[in-house]
């Protein structure tokens, strides 16, 4: 990879539980993937009690002998008594005899069967494990998918039936996934053995020939049992020996290790330089709210001026703050009942009250400020009220004292008493001189302060609450300034009692909005006690609309009782989605409805207001008739209801979708339309200023409620929060979507931006989306186009020239700062954005341009790979893909290109360099995937693998030519093991495509393309003659004969397909004849057609034994399989029948004794007796004891003998009632 410097310059069937057990269980006693060379390991791996090879090696190297000789009686009988069974450490035990164990795992008939035909099928398929080694000083290849594991189950079924084991160096377990001979779901298989193994040859002398192609527990032309748990499966197997390639085994394919779609896993273990850092946006790091502290501000009310100072200076002292209003203005009140009022540029523009005067009605402990910033509402700690007029602010325009029980009992004043705390005060509506306030007794007040010919005329009105039965202690050193007269001397200072249920915790009134509703000609006022919600309406008269109780046990709240914040939100108007086109009217603005959120303890609940008209009779007074009026009553929905993780301590709303909650240590926003939390961060709500903290001093307030008392300093206005606190004032912000994006942009991280929007995107991003659209497609269009000019802008960044000259380039030595990561980055970004935008133009066009102006393409060619292999992305422009594949070409890495081309679609492919190099390099797995899958090319593949195949058959005929003294060179014999891995690729092939899927990845081909690539491969592969391919002028014949210029015989592809492996080729066939294309009789080839060719093809001398097995073994068992379709002459049956027994291989016996008695259950052959010898020289001993059985025979039976035969196929043997012959009755 370069540095980018610069400087200031198909399925397969389901195993058995016994199976399952058995497999789990070997796995299960795996050791770890280790590649080390240390001796020490390998020695104890060796001995790993699930490394069964060895054993078996040992326990069964004297059973080859014996196997091809006769079974002698005392054997016969010991191996009846008990069978062979493993008594390993790890050994499972088994109760009963071996023929319970075995019927149990074997399923339903094992009874049928004998030990001895058990113990010779066990043999069997007992194999001795080669002795693989990788070459000296090389470590193998390992397919990436067995990169740290200790097994591996591939994604192709065709390919993989059975699962290789891998561990230092060697394929120690091959476990087969095929229980017996089965439909289309036992595939094909292709074992992953490293490309560079030494296996010994039968002299000994080492050899660069793998194991054979096809494992008997693999091929539907075996007859292979399921083995117990109790016998584990060997490392590896002998299979027919084929001549001087009998030890053969296919090539590892790049895509048996590599899925369509890559694990991330996978990803990291290609290559390094693959790798990328990707700048996924850390939510860890995410700003939510952004605060700015008042400074200015905080000079005038937190100045530290000496009492003397100010004495001297003449004025009084600036006190301590206690409660904050800002909307419109900020308020502060202090201690010493002054009220200062700033703009939010932070300049004092009043004063209210004499700010030289030491003379004041107590602390503020409520401020409120109208809703046109004009007048300010102030309630102090021992019962008074002011109301401020900006205008005037040195003296209040209004005054309400507090009164006493004493004028409240005569009935001449109605009011707060004296001492008791003012806890709230508003203005109502959009009055002056009309507020509501609110103490610590529980008591409510309306009050409208008005004037009487220039005399203050104030009507109170009581809303909530009972007078207590005695007046509220108040400081003895407390004195009211005159109003009418002295006041009366204060009551003695008494301890305050405990609250009550009817504490008034919250009130407010339902402020104006921006749009005007219903409810505003209501007046309504919510209030909130330890009990119940109230919301009373004071216009046209006073009345009560909502109640409700809380439902809490006083004796389970515990403090959480007195915890409770309440908040309105007007009703406002809402953007319009739509603009009016020209000559259209204006659509009308939608409005919300008023919503009032409250809390108790930790519980939230919303409610929301409306006005509903009702028709009503009524009696004019004056007139005595009867009047129907429409009358308004406010309704009330709760709308939701959640829970915080705390108790409340404030609440305030940033907009009509979201609330900001204080609680004792954290800072929440939920969501009201979701019910849901989408911020939270961690706040300490002590650091904010409590209004009676003063009066825990003197006992009046406990430590617990004054700390929580925190609702005043708590204040939002048009989406800002402000906090109070007790040395600074501060405002904050929370970032929307576009802010946090922003603020990433204006530090430069481009990159983190891409990701954070891209998020947003994708609906992924975690914290607050407001301000985004709450349709899907409109958010799409809003966040895709800001992704597109933060692409556009980073790539512009990124690539510029003053960015690569800029000081964050400059290091003390001069040498530059390396910014290859910042390059990889970018592309990876950028890809993930688009692939979530689902628009590649802008990664295609003009982010490759930019990296190839800059020359570094090769950059953005691997960082775009990584996304291909991961199938993120299939289509990329040819030109692109083109060039990916010829940077790997010329690294000389043609395994990475096959990975792309694989990956890839094909139409992105350049055709004639993926052919090339594919055939440059043999990657045919990739060939036939162009082949197949771009040309649609189902013929060509067959040509370059026969091609392949009669390679390897001319170099057989060489070696057989050759003299036994001479050897081929290393060179020679690694080249043509490499042709035969190859070759063997087109067995897998034909059963892929013949079974209608594609190849390797096994995915069901389209109806119509499946049919054609059928009809093409079987009318090339079953011609009577050689073909000339391509189809037209430039096609050329496709020979097979051994010899150049020889002459081809018929069936030239067919034929050399048996002679090459007879038994991989039938396996392929025998899948091929379960799907119905061969059905069709219109066609041209059929099963009776193809196995009339493959008689012909046996009764000439060009095959060996061994070919003419398989070929009458794969005939005897799909005769009775398709009756309907294959009927040939009972000669011809019998002569199948004959050569089955007739053959003196002893390792072919039990697959051919199983495939008689398929040909038996169709076919009843004559001469009985003369049958019946040939069987008995066979050793076919359980289809005689099947047809003895039938007849009733009377003889010295062995016990094993007189069970009931496990096939039932050997009906055709003629009934005759005679005694057993000696020499099986003593077997």
């Amino acid at each position: 990879m370069p540095s980018v410097l610069s400087s200031s310059g198909a399925t397969l069937p389901s195993p058995s539980k016994t199976t399952q057990a058995m497999t789990a269980d070997a796995h299960s006693r795996l050791p770890s993937l280790d590649f080390s060379d240390d001796v020490t390991d390998d020695i104890e791996q060796d001995d790993h009690p699930g490394d069964y090879s060895t054993r078996m090696e040992e326990l069964f190297d004297d059973d080859e002998e014996v196997e091809h000789k006769d079974v002698s009686e005392d054997e016969v009988d010991s191996e009846e008594d008990g069978g062979f069974v493993y008594n390993g450490a790890d050994a499972e035990q088994a109760d009963g005899t071996y023929d319970d164990r075995l019927r149990d795992i074997l399923g339903a008939d094992p009874e049928d069967d004998d030990e001895v035909d058990e113990v010779e099928v066990e043999r069997s398929l007992l194999h001795d494990a080669p002795d693989v080694q990788s070459e000296a000083g090389m470590k193998p290849e390992v397919p990436h998918d067995l990169q740290g594991q200790a097994s591996v189950s591939f994604p192709y079924p065709c390919l993989a039936a059975y699962i290789v084991t891998y561990q230092r160096g060697q394929y120690l377990n091959v476990e087969s996934r095929t229980n017996t001979p089965s439909p289309l779901s036992m595939q094909l298989s292709l074992p992953m053995t490293p490309p560079r193994m030494d296996s010994p040859m039968p002299d000994g002398s080492p050899s660069i020939l793998g194991k054979p192609f096809l494992h008997p527990t693999v091929s539907r032309l075996r007859s292979y049992v399921p083995r117990s748990s109790g016998v584990p499966s060997t490392t590896s197997a002998d299979t027919i020996q084929s001549q001087f390639y009998g030890n053969m085994s296919p090539a590892p394919s790049h895509f048996s290790a590599l899925s369509p779609t890559l694990s991330a896993t996978n990803l990291r273990a290609l290559s390094e330089k693959h790798e990328f850092a990707a700048h996924s946006y850390d939510e860890s790091r995410r700003e939510v709210f952004r605060w700015t502290q008042l400074r200015k501000l905080g000079q005038y009310i937190f100045a530290k001026v000496p009492h003397k100072a100010s004495a001297i200076l003449g004025s009084a002292p600036p006190g301590s703050p206690t409660v904050l209003a800002a909307n419109g203005l900020i308020c502060v009140g202090t201690d010493t009942g002054r009220v200062y009022v700033f703009d939010f540029k932070q300049t004092l523009k009043w004063i209210c009250g004499d700010a030289n005067s030491e003379k004041t009605v107590g602390p503020v402990t409520a401020l409120a400020l109208s809703h046109d910033h004009s007048f300010v509402a102030v309630g102090h700690a021992f019962g008074h009220i002011q109301l401020f007029d900006l205008a005037r602010p040195q003296t209040p325009v209004r005054f309400v004292p507090p009164t006493s029980l004493a004028a409240v009992a005569s009935g001449r004043k109605e009011g707060h008493l004296l001492g008791s705390r003012i806890v709230n005060v508003d203005f109502v509506a959009g009055r002056h001189t009309a507020i509501v306030s609110a103490d610590d007794v529980g008591l409510a007040f309306y009050h409208s302060l008005g004037k009487v010919l220039f005399v203050d005329a104030s009507d109170v009105l009581r809303i909530l609450g009972k007078y207590p039965d005695e007046d509220p202690p108040v400081p003895p050193h407390f004195s009211l300034p005159k109003t009418n007269g002295s006041p009366a001397p204060p009551p003695p200072v008494r301890r305050r009692r405990s609250r009550k249920a009817n504490t008034i915790l919250a009130m407010a009134p339902l402020p104006l909005g921006t749009a005007p509703h219903a409810t505003d000609a209501y007046n309504v006022v919510a209030l909130l006690t330890a009990a119940k919600l109230v919301i009373v309406g004071l216009r046209p008269s006073p009345k009560t609309w909502y109640r409700r109780h809380r439902s809490e046990d006083d004796e389970q709240m515990g403090k959480s009782k007195y915890r409770a914040a309440l908040a309105w939100f007007p009703s406002v108007f809402v953007d319009a989605s739509r603009t009016a086109k020209k000559g259209e009217k204006v659509p009308p603005a939608e409005s919300t409805v008023p919503l009032l959120v409250y809390s108790w303890g930790s519980s939230l609940n919303l409610i929301r207001v409306s006005e509903s008209k009702t028709m009503e009779k009524s009696i004019n007074s004056r007139t005595g008739k009867t009047m129907t009026v429409e009358v308004g009553h406010l309704t009330f929905q709760e709308a939701a209801s959640w829970s915080a993780q705390d108790d409340v301590l404030a609440i305030q709303w940033l907009n009509p979708n979201q609330i900001v909650v204080i609680t004792a240590s954290t800072l929440n926003v939920f969501d009201v339309r979701t019910s849901q939390l989408v911020e939270q961060v961690h706040f300490d709500a002590s650091t904010l200023v409590s209004p009676t903290l003063a009066s825990t001093a003197s006992g009046t307030v406990s430590l617990a409620d004054a700390r929580s008392d925190v609702a005043h300093s708590v204040r939002t206005y048009k989406g800002k929060i402000f906090f109070l606190g007790p040395h600074e004032v501060q405002v904050g912000m929370l970032l929307t979507w576009a802010d946090r994006i922003l603020t990433l942009v204006d530090e430069g991280d481009f990159l983190n931006a891409i990701d954070l929007a891209q998020s947003y995107y994708l609906g992924t991003a975690h914290g607050n989306k407001n301000g985004l659209p709450d349709d899907a497609h409109q958010l799409k269009a809003v966040v895709g186009e800001r992704i597109r000019q933060l692409m556009a802008a980073s790539t512009q960044y990124a690539f510029s020239e003053e960015r690569m000259t800029d000081a964050t380039h400059i290091t003390p030595d001069g040498r530059g700062v390396d910014r290859t990561s910042l390059f990889e980055s970018l592309t990876a970004t950028c890809t993930r954005a688009c692939i979530a935008l689902d628009d590649f133009d802008f990664l295609y066009e003009d982010l490759f341009q930019s990296y190839d102006d800059a020359g570094i393409a090769r950059i953005y060619l691997e960082q775009l790979e990584t996304f291909i292999l991961n199938g993120d992305i299939q289509y990329v422009p040819p030109r692109i893909t083109q060039r990916l594949i010829a940077m790997h070409s010329e690294d000389d890495h043609p395994d990475h290109a096959e990975r792309v081309i694989w990956h890839i679609d094909p139409e992105c492919l350049d055709i004639n360099q993926a052919i090339g190099l594919c055939q440059k390099y043999q990657l045919y797995d990739a060939l036939i995937y162009v082949y197949t899958r771009a040309l649609k090319d189902y013929v060509s593949p067959l040509v370059e693998l026969l091609g392949l195949i009669r390679k390897v058959m001319q170099d057989r005929r060489e070696r057989l030519l050759r003299s036994e003294s001479s050897s081929p060179s290393e060179c020679l014999q690694e080249t043509m093991r490499s042709t035969v891995l190859n070759a063997y690729k087109i067995f897998p092939y034909l059963a892929a495509v013949l079974c209608g899927l594609t190849y390797p990845s096994e995915e069901p081909l389209d109806p119509d393309e499946s049919f054609k690539a059928k009809r093409d491969i079987y009318t090339f592969l079953f011609f009577g003659r050689s073909s000339v391919w391509p189809l037209g002028e430039d096609g050329k014949l496709v020979f097979t004969a051994d010899e150049e210029g020889g002459v081809e015989p018929t069936y030239p592809y067919c034929r050399l397909l048996l002679r090459f492996d007879a038994e991989a080729f039938l396996h392929s066939l025998d899948m091929a004849f379960e799907d119905p294309y061969l059905n069709d009789e219109t066609q041209g080839v059929t099963r009776l057609i193809i196995v009339k060719i493959l008689l012909e093809l046996v009764s000439t001398p060009n095959l060996s034994n061994a070919d003419i097995t398989f070929v009458n073994i794969f005939i005897a068992r799909n005769v009775p399989k398709y009756p309907q379709f294959i009927q040939i002459p009972p000669s011809a049956l019998h002569n199948i029948l004959i050569g089955l027994a007739r053959d003196p291989d002893q390792s072919t016996r039990e697959d051919r004794q199983l495939a008689a008695e398929y040909l038996l259950s169709v076919y009843t052959p004559h001469e009985s007796d003369r049958i019946l010898r040939i069987f008995e020289e066979a050793h076919f001993y359980r289809i005689l004891r099947s047809w003895y059985s039938q007849e009733h025979a009377v003889g010295p039976l062995t016990p094993g003998l007189r069970a009931r035969s496990r096939s039932p196929c050997c009906r055709g043997l003629p009934k005759r009632r005679r005694y057993l012959p000696e020499s099986l009755s003593a077997k």
